[in-house]
Order: structure tokens, then C-alpha cells, then sequence
């Protein structure tokens, strides 16, 4: 973030908040609810004695969530991550390039793995496919391999702590494919 800002335009100021900013964008990617982040700040606040208002703390959790991990670092890391492969091309590096990340689209969809992805593509939520992901442990499935390892374990969901209405919505876009 901080070469985005220097070499490429200001997107992530003031300069001692990019932490706080690479926090959200991890935080964002882990597949993280907006309310399990909001409670991270809160326990954050309570533990370093900081004083906070907690309307207020919500609503610049939401704005981050927002203006940073949905808008900017989207934008600006794929554009920095575009130069990058140029430059790799360029000194005859391309080994060095990974064709299967693009961050522009996990940051859009919150998700940091092609399971993940791979879940949401087949019509889960992401609360649902982040609930799934856990169970899975894996972080190379395709949609095929998803639905499999569903379709594999699902007599053993009652016991993997799995809530109804997430079993709901697996069986109705994941079970119910031909």
C-alpha cells in the first residue's frame, strides 16, 4: 500500500493508518463477517484502553470495509499487480507470475481461495460459503470437487456444528445440481 501511494497515486492515507488498512483488506479476504470485524475493533479498543463511541466505531468499521477492502484495494492492487507482471515479462521473469490470483476478484467477493470462490460461483452466500470453507479445509477445490466433498459428507453435517439455515441453502445449491 505504501508503494501504491508512492509510485502509483495516494490512495491509502494518512500513511499511519495502512496498517489499519492491510488489517480490513486481510481481515475482508479471511471471508470475515462485517460483525465479527466490528467486534475485532471493539475488543481492540477495550484492550489497548482506547475510548470509542460504539455508533461511531460501527459506522467507520462499515466505511473501511467500504472504501477499502471493496473499492480501493481492489482498484489499486490490480493495477499495481498489472505493472508488476509487465515488469516480470519485461526481465524475462514471468515464472514468477501466478495467472490464478487475481486479487481484483477476492477482494470483490471477499474471498482469498479458489474454494472459497469456487463456493460462491455455485450460489452460497458468503456467510454460507465461509461456514462451508471451514469444514472443508481446503484451499484448492474447484466447483466440481465442491460439490463432491459435499455430496460426500453431507450425512455427517449434523455433527459438524453447521447451522440450519446454512444447511438449507447447501442442500438447496449444491445438492440439488443434477
Amino acid at each position: 500500500m505504501r508503494r501504491i501511494n508512492q509510485y502509483l497515486f495516494p490512495a491509502f492515507t494518512p500513511d499511519g493508518i495502512i496498517p489499519l488498512h492491510a488489517l480490513i483488506v486481510v481481515q475482508w479476504l479471511k471471508g470475515f463477517s462485517l460483525s465479527r470485524m466490528i467486534e475485532r475493533n471493539i475488543d481492540y479498543h477495550r484492550r489497548t484502553g482506547r475510548s470509542f463511541k460504539l455508533p461511531v466505531l460501527i459506522r467507520d468499521t462499515m466505511e473501511l470495509v467500504e472504501q477499502i477492502a471493496r473499492f480501493r484495494a481492489p482498484k489499486y492492487l490490480s493495477a499495481y499487480v498489472d505493472i508488476l507482471n509487465v515488469h516480470l515479462v519485461s526481465i524475462g521473469r514471468e515464472d514468477l507470475i501466478d495467472s490464478d490470483v487475481d486479487i481484483g476478484t477476492q477482494l470483490e467477493f471477499g474471498v482469498s481461495s479458489r474454494t472459497l470462490l469456487s463456493l460462491i460461483e455455485l450460489g452460497l452466500s458468503r456467510v454460507s460459503a465461509v461456514a462451508l470453507y471451514e469444514k472443508i479445509a481446503r484451499d484448492d477445490l474447484n466447483k466440481e470437487d465442491c460439490v463432491a466433498w459435499v455430496r460426500e459428507r453431507y450425512a455427517q453435517f449434523d455433527g459438524m456444528d453447521i447451522p440450519a439455515i446454512i444447511l438449507r441453502e447447501i442442500r438447496a445449491k449444491l445438492l440439488a445440481r443434477g
